[in-house]
């Protein structure tokens, strides 16, 4: 059975295609898993290791994006099947995860969800000591270029307000809509934009990607990102559609949205 854990996830996901080639294997599981809340995270997962023992697994994690808290429990299977049945009350998703080592001593954990079904899919994750260590890691490093690539989807946004505004605001800090108490760092006056796109379409908008170099995003509300776009190389105007690299977390939010139109480029 495993042990306890409560740890601080760090981790990136990529969407792939296919099991990676050249690398060695250290483990496979075929899992099942279930979600009883999505905001925040609680969920069971049966893990069977091919050829091992098989543990029933109670999650649980705090809303994030890059970093979050996860605690894990060991449940019994008896347990595992009540709240199965009783509490979820539909089918499991299933998936079968394979773990390599990379050269750089990382561990890449590829996953294959729902195969041999119209939903099925595929994403690759690693997890970090330390969030700088994610924001450093690159895949070409570790001769991973072509798979772990972040090219494959992109996401558009329209620019609608573009304003020079202090960094730090006025009067007493307290949460946002989501929970969150955030950190300002005061900078002066600086130049923000404003994008008609929230965590409503994409989830944490913090790990956006901007492809324009010197933009940065700052965070936002359910409907609107907000951008730092003052080091960007050239204006930025309302009216102009900015283009961001995505992660697993994006796509998945995105594409179950029926106003966020997905277009297809050969």
């Amino acid at each position: 059975m495993r042990k306890e854990e409560n740890a601080m996830e760090i981790e990136r996901k990529w969407m792939v295609t296919g099991w990676p080639e050249g690398l060695p294997l250290e483990e496979e599981f075929t899992m099942r898993q279930g979600y009883i809340s999505v905001q925040p995270t609680v969920r069971i997962r049966e893990e069977a290791l091919t050829g091992g023992s098989t543990d029933y697994i109670l999650c649980f994690k705090s809303a994030g994006g890059l970093a979050r808290e996860e605690i894990e429990r060991s449940i019994d299977k008896d347990l595992f099947v009540q709240l199965e049945e009783k509490i979820i009350g539909k089918p499991l998703i299933k998936k079968v995860r394979r773990s390599y080592r990379l050269p750089d001593g990382a561990v890449l954990e590829v996953n294959h969800v729902d195969e041999g079904l119209p939903t099925a899919f595929w994403y690759a994750e690693v997890e970090y000591p330390t969030v700088e260590a994610a924001h450093s890691w690159q895949p070409e490093a570790v001769g991973l270029a072509d798979y772990l690539r972040d090219d494959v989807f992109r996401l558009e946004a329209e620019v609608v307000e573009v304003k020079e505004k202090p960094t730090y605001p006025q009067g007493e800090l307290g949460a946002d809509a989501f929970g969150r108490k955030p950190v300002y760092e005061d900078r002066g006056l600086r130049l923000r934009a404003i994008l008609a796109l929230g965590r409503a379409d994409v989830g944490d908008m913090e790990t956006l990607r901007p492809t324009m170099p010197g933009v940065t995003v700052i965070g936002g509300s359910s409907d609107h990102c907000i951008l730092d776009v003052t080091d960007a190389p050239q204006p930025v105007q309302v009216g102009d559609v900015l283009s961001f690299r995505l992660c697993y977390s994006h796509v998945l939010y995105a594409t179950q949205r029926d106003d966020v139109p997905v277009v297809v480029c050969p």
